[in-house]
């Protein structure tokens, strides 16, 4: 520009300046850069005077190709313009929002990057980077194992057969809480009550202690399964292991002991599996235990968080609302009544599930900072070692949307239940475009 300047000046001195235009100050197309600008202008007093005012009001772009920031109205709020254009071939930020290609600051955010130059450093993008700035919050998954406690009825009703003659109640719902712990058995702990002490001889009302055999401690779950197999094998239907009333308010207190033993964190749920009336009221076999004897302790467990769940087996259709008066005292309204053993792992599988948290506990995430434009917040997850982009409608998958003032992204549907249930490894949001392999919809199981 001061070769041009000079130039000019020389040329109004020797008095060769080329005549000026009709019009005095040629327009120039647009595009050009201030010295272009310069080097069109007439130079007459007028001229000269409008150099100073271009000259103090404009500057060439910069040399990447970007524009020239926003001014200060543009980086601090955003109803500021941005300066005039660069030079060729790229234009500076004109949009009135200070962020545009030119790598203009909010004093809150991040550079944002238009996909050409990387905005921090000036430096080109890395192949396969589109641009997009990961922000926080970045959200690692965190698998909280649950704490499960089985109070297991192993009265003598226990070894008639189940309905539909696939064998008797006992061994079928041993089976069926090994099948209904296995897939989770890494992400809980679990422990066992046998009620009552056996052999009994028929009216034993007594139930060992929990650290006593048989029973089973808190343990991770692998090494519960081999406790729990273990057990089963020499406990059976033909050895007098399984006989005996029903002493349930016995059980009930020995588990409350072990609650009280253990350390509990996560989630804890009893699961009270029993086929008959409670007896042993005043330990006596004869005797029915009443509701109000029973509920006071799943009360306080209800208090403290813990939830009990009450598994009815074929035998006690006539005691139905008194297992109901259980399970509402526990906090879970009503028993589960398993008709047959693929009932029983099934319903098992719901609770287990629900014994296992994540840190995920919410389907609304915060955003630290409003995004200039929310089309350009974009939703990452990881799954199976795999980063992948979120499509903001998933079908009957749900998704994801983000509220009008750009505060809060609500995940939505089956996405937001698995994120709690802690399918994917990371979530996090992307401000720019994203260069990912789609998520595919999740399906129900």
């Amino acid at each position: 520009m001061l070769f041009v300047i000079l130039e000019r000046f020389s040329q109004v001195a020797s008095g060769s300046e080329p005549p000026p235009r009709q019009g005095g100050a040629q327009r120039a197309p647009r595009g050009l850069g201030c010295s272009q600008v310069v080097s069109t202008m007439h130079w007459g007093r007028l001229g000269i005077a409008l150099f100073l005012v271009i000259l103090l009001g404009c500057s060439e772009g910069d040399a990447a190709g970007d524009g020239d920031r926003g001014d200060s109205a543009g980086r601090d709020s955003p109803s500021g313009d941005g300066d005039g254009d660069g030079d060729e071939p790229g234009d500076g930020d004109g949009d009135g929002d200070g962020f545009g290609n030119t790598g203009a600051e909010s004093p809150n955010l991040p550079a944002f990057d238009g996909g050409f130059r990387d905005a921090a450093s000036g430096a080109p993008d890395e192949e396969g980077d589109c641009g997009g700035i990961e922000v926080e919050p970045e959200i690692m998954m965190e698998v909280i194992p649950g704490n499960l406690l089985f109070v297991f009825d192993k009265s003598g009703s226990m070894c008639d057969p189940w309905a539909g003659g696939m064998g008797d109640k006992w061994e079928n719902a041993h089976m069926a809480i090994s099948a209904a712990l296995t897939p989770l058995q890494d992400n809980v702990r679990a422990a066992a009550i046998f009620f009552p002490d056996t052999p009994s001889g028929g009216g034993n009302c007594t139930v060992p202690a929990f650290d006593v055999a048989p029973q089973i401690q808190f343990m991770d779950g692998p090494d519960f399964l081999a406790a729990w197999s273990g057990y089963w094998s020499t406990a059976n239907c033909g050895n007098d292991a399984v006989d005996g009333a029903t002493p349930l308010l016995n059980a009930l207190n020995v588990a409350d002991a072990a609650l009280l033993q253990a350390p509990m964190d996560g989630v804890t749920n009893i699961v009270v599996i029993t086929d008959g009336a409670p007896n042993c009221s005043g330990g006596d076999s004869n005797s029915d235990e009443p509701l109000g004897n029973l509920t006071p302790v799943i009360t306080n467990w209800a208090n403290a968080g813990y939830l009990t769940h009450v598994v009815g087996l074929p035998g006690v259709l006539t005691e139905t609302t008194l297992l109901d008066g259980l399970a509402a005292a526990g906090g879970t309204t009503q028993h589960i009544p398993a008709s047959d053993a693929m009932t029983l792992q099934d319903e098992l599988a719901k609770i287990i599930g629900e014994s296992v948290s994540t840190n995920f506990d919410s389907c609304s995430i915060g955003l630290p900072n409003r995004p200039p434009n929310l089309d350009d917040v974009n939703l990452t997850v990881v799954e199976n070692g795999q980063q992948q982009a979120v499509a903001r409608d998933l079908g009957t998958g749900g998704g994801w949307t983000i509220t009008p003032d750009g505060t809060t992204i609500i995940l939505q549907g089956l996405f937001c239940d698995l994120a709690q249930e802690g399918e994917y490894d990371q979530i996090a949001v992307v401000f720019g475009c994203v260069d990912l392999p789609p998520l595919p919809p999740p399906r129900p199981e």
